[in-house]
């Protein structure tokens, strides 16, 4: 992932959401998206800056910080968690102080296991239905195929 601009990560509080904290990021100073949340967001008590830490990456670092707080988030499309201010200060000020691969496993995190993704045209393919300009990698079982070669073999040579 690259990244032009430098930024911050930061933490939310609420009063009207105890025990919740909101962990986003920033390019600007984090004061100025505070204040956009608060005229926009129609809560009924303002948001509290808690804390937040300029960081070099900060859209890789908040991803970072989501997928790891993941089994503490309330909703995958917003950005709110279920932890203390404090605790968030702290797993975030960490993140930025570690690697990727030392931050995940200080916290704990176990990746999900994952399928291997089975793309549309790949089924179209596999029933002998032509599938025009169709060229990525797909994985079968632990082997990645491109499917550009595998159309070919489908459609004019078998497997």
């Amino acid at each position: 992932m690259s990244e032009k601009k430098e930024g911050y990560v930061y933490v939310l509080s609420n009063p009207a959401m105890p025990g919740l904290v909101k962990i986003g990021r920033t390019t600007r100073h984090p004061t100025d998206r505070v204040r956009e949340l608060n005229s926009a967001s129609g809560v009924a008590l303002p948001f509290k800056l808690e804390a937040s830490i300029r960081t070099k990456y900060p859209n890789w670092t908040e991803k970072l910080l989501h997928q790891a707080l993941d089994r503490y988030r309330l909703n995958h499309k917003r950005e709110f968690f279920q932890l203390s201010a404090d605790e968030a200060v702290a797993i975030c000020k960490s993140c930025v102080r570690m690697s990727k691969s030392e931050f995940l496993k200080s916290v704990g995190y176990k990746p999900k296991p994952r399928r291997p993704k089975l793309l549309v045209g790949w089924l179209k393919m596999a029933v002998g239905i032509t599938v025009v300009a169709l060229i990525s990698d797909i994985a079968i079982g632990t082997q990645f195929v491109n499917t550009a070669w595998l159309y070919g073999r489908l459609m004019f040579g078998g497997l």
